[in-house]
């Protein structure tokens, strides 16, 4: 019974993240981006 209603609940919440999904996936570049660019300003300022 749980895992007969774990699959439609997938299917209507991936149905859902179809508009935003878009800003999710910025959201998440900027914010991978901004973790990688203040590693490596950490390596450069530890190097330098």
């Amino acid at each position: 019974m749980l895992e007969e209603r774990e699959v439609p609940s997938k299917n209507s919440d991936s149905r859902k993240e179809k508009g935003p999904s878009k800003i999710k996936q910025i959201l998440a570049i900027l914010v991978f981006g901004t973790i990688v660019f203040t590693m490596i300003l950490k390596v450069f300022l530890a190097t330098s």
